[in-house]
This record gives structure tokens, sequence and C-alpha cells, in this order.
């Protein structure tokens, strides 16, 4: 739970040998099941991942999808269910074909056929493969009598399974590293289950100096959370009325209009990209703000250097506890953040999770919004994991939400999946 801005060289040491023997096992696992190619592709495709390098991803999945017969039968007959030309209109016909291919598959086969569909298909299939690795994972979970990974726990929480998660929560765990981080889950646990005094006094342990005048600001407040969607709702004098306004990769001139989205900005969320690569930009609207809240220890000593006048710290970042691999949007690092410093009411507009056909508002970004370019960000950033997150913040009522952001959050994951596929299902990662 801790920030990466408070762990010390020898435990960040150990996170990347745990990173690096994650890797090892999952090359391991493709070479016991694929052989020496399947091995080699795996760890090409690790490579080129963490190179994002789309192109060469997609040529060394393709080249071990092509030699296992597993992997062929599946798209095999997933063509023959899309040439049968049966529309979706529910969600058994796509769902009643895919179960009984995605039954015949070991778990390290699901998992790469998620990855692929993920970056280069359909976000349909990505999402029945992916809710079929999450039971895995709570299955395997629940009948052990010791935590020996973090996948049982992150996947009870996203599909919202409350009374596997109170159970798993009562093992023991196998390593230091584990338990350290099962503190983060018995505090979201405690949050989604309305004891916010026990989530607040097991996520303040972790708190600095910097954090407790965070608190201060915070704590009782009304908070506004504003996200980077395009709206045609007039929330803009709402907004300003809250204690505070907070909004991510804030820039000069990315509120506008103002009678949608408010002229007030009291706290801004910043992600690395927006830190390193857009600094000229960026500094200019730090200016006025009471916080900069950066998203790493290097991006928070960058701007303490540079702006010495403005408060600043990193975010709490709940993103490796629950989205595995990927990288958590702004909304989502901002909410996982905000939520520990006792705010009496959280309120997101403007977000709409990707689900939208102008997921950035015009002014938001100085650069292209177009759809291939959202659709990138889309599949790097893994949505259904924190659409999850959300909504279970949101029926919770731990957070509310403007019309346009609750009309996301209502539906269920499955129609979320066909949003997305009918939004930016023509695009990929490459």
């Amino acid at each position: 739970m801790n920030k990466i801005l408070h762990l010390p060289f020898s435990v960040r040491l150990i996170n990347k040998a745990v990173r690096l023997s994650a890797e090892t096992k999952s090359i391991l696992a493709f070479g016991c099941f694929e052989g020496f190619l399947g091995a080699y592709h795996a760890k090409e495709e690790i490579k080129a991942l963490r190179m994002a390098n789309w192109a060469s991803l997609r040529k060394h999945y393709l080249c071990r999808f092509d030699k296992n017969k597993r992997y062929k039968d599946f798209f095999l007959n997933l063509t023959d269910f899309v040439n049968t030309g049966t529309e979706e209109k529910k969600t058994s016909p796509l769902k009643n074909a895919l179960n009984p291919l995605i039954r015949k598959l070991s778990y390290s086969e699901c998992w790469s056929l998620y990855e692929y569909f993920r970056y280069f298909g359909d976000f349909r299939i990505a999402y029945y493969l992916r809710k079929s690795l999450l039971k895995r994972s709570i299955d395997k979970q629940m009948t052990s009598k010791f935590i020996f990974s973090l996948d049982g726990i992150n996947a009870a929480f996203e599909l919202g399974f409350t009374d596997e998660i109170s159970e798993i929560l009562t093992k023991k765990a196998l390593s230091p590293f584990i338990s350290s981080k099962l503190d983060e889950a018995n505090a979201y646990f405690a949050l989604l289950n309305g004891d916010k005094d026990k989530a607040y006094k097991i996520w303040s342990k972790t708190f600095d100096k910097n954090d407790h005048k965070y608190l201060d600001m915070l704590k009782g407040s009304d908070v506004a959370v504003v996200g980077p969607a395009a709206s045609d709702l007039d929330s803009g004098k709402e907004i300003d009325q809250s204690d505070c306004v907070i909004r991510t990769n804030y820039r000069v001139g990315s509120n506008q209009p103002y009678e949608m989205f408010g002229k007030r900005t009291d706290v801004a969320y910043y992600n690395q990209y927006r830190i390193n690569q857009k600094w000229d930009e960026t500094s200019r609207a730090l200016n006025g703000l009471e916080w900069v809240i950066a998203k790493s220890q290097k991006d928070e000593l960058k701007v303490r250097k540079l702006k010495k006048q403005i408060n600043v710290r990193s975010s709490f970042v709940p993103h490796t506890n629950f989205f595995q691999t990927s990288a958590p949007m702004g909304i989502i690092v901002a909410l996982g953040d905000i939520l520990r410093f006792q705010p009496s009411n959280v309120k997101v507009y403007s977000t709409s999770f990707y689900c939208s056909k102008q997921t950035y508002s015009q002014n938001y970004k100085s650069t292209d919004t177009g759809r291939a370019l959202v659709s990138s960000d889309l599949r790097i950033h893994e949505p259904f994991s924190q659409f999850a997150y959300a909504k279970h913040l949101f029926d919770r009522n731990i957070i509310s939400a403007d019309s346009l952001t609750s009309d996301v959050l209502k539906i269920e994951g499955h129609k979320y999946s066909r949003s997305l596929q009918s939004l930016y299902g023509r695009y990929t990662a490459v």
C-alpha cells in the first residue's frame, strides 16, 4: 500500500525481483505447455509489451497461436460463429458460443487469448476471457489454506464476490510482500462495507507529513472530481460550489467551456506523460493550484524542484492490488487516492470510461483525440478492471456522479464490453 516515494531501495529491489520472477514463471509455463518456441515467443511478447512495440507483439502472438491446435480451434470455431450472421441482440449467443471453447483452454492459453483480443481484437470476447480467468483465480485461491499470490483477491474484488473476499482475507500470506499488500485489500474491503473509519485507520498508518497536510484540506470536504469526457451538461456552477475541485491532467483552458466544466481548479492529478513530455504546457497550469499530485516519486521530485512554492505529493496508487499489469486511468488514480483522506462526499463529473464517442472534451488535450488514438489508450489501460473498480464504489454510494457518468456506471460488464466494441472495435493498438 505504501507510495512509491516511501519505498526504500531494498523494497524496490524486491518488487523488481518479484516482477522478473513472475515474468520468468510465465515464460516457463508457456514452455511447459507449448515447448521451446512457445517460451521464446512468450519472452518476446513481454519484451514487446514493455516497449509498446505493438507490431512485434502481434507477430509473436500469432506465431505462437499457429503452433497450438487449441488456439487454432478457438479461432476457427469463433469464425464459424461470426460467419453464421447471428446478431448479438442479447448476451447469450456470444456467451454460449464462447464458454465451451474457453473451458478447453488452460489458464495460460486463456490469458494469451485475452491479451490478444484486448489489444488487437474484440472487446466482447476479451471480456468473457477475462471473466473466466478471474473465476479460475478465485477457485484456485479458495482451495488453498494460504494466500500464495494476489490474483485471487484481485479477482474477487473485480467480480464483487464479497463472501470470497472475506474468506480469502482470513488466510495467511506466504510472503511479507503479499502480506503488506493485504493491508490495502483490508482497507478497501472495509470501505466497500461502509466502515470508513476502519479503512482510514489502516490507510493512515502510511501517511507522511505531506499526506497529513493534504488530509487537512480534504477531510470533511465536498469534493468534485472532474474527468476528461465531452459533456453537454451545464454542471459548471455546481462544480464551482464544491469545497474542493479536482481535475486530472489539468492544463490552461482544458476546463472550457466553464458553464459545463467549471472555472475552479484546486488540485490536479498528473500522469508521467504530462509531467515529462508535456512539462512546458503543464507548468503553466500549476500556478494558482493548492496541490499538485504526481504519480511517481521521480515526477514529484521534478515538480518540487522546479515549482518550489507549490504543494506537491505523490499519490497512493491502487493498481498494484487491483489492476495487475495495466496502468490505471487518471480518474481511477485520483479516486483511489482521494478516498483515503476522509472527504464527506465525492462526486464524479464528465467521465465516460471510454464509453462515449468523445472520451476527451475538445480542450482536454492539445494532441489528437481521434478514436484511433483513444482506442490505443483504452487498450493499454485495460478497461474492465477499472470500470468495475468505479462501479463498485458507485453501487455502494461511496461516490456519486453526474448523469453522464452514472449512465455508464449503471450498466453491467457485458454491456460495457459491447459498447466499447461498437465504438472502438474497428481500431487496434497497431
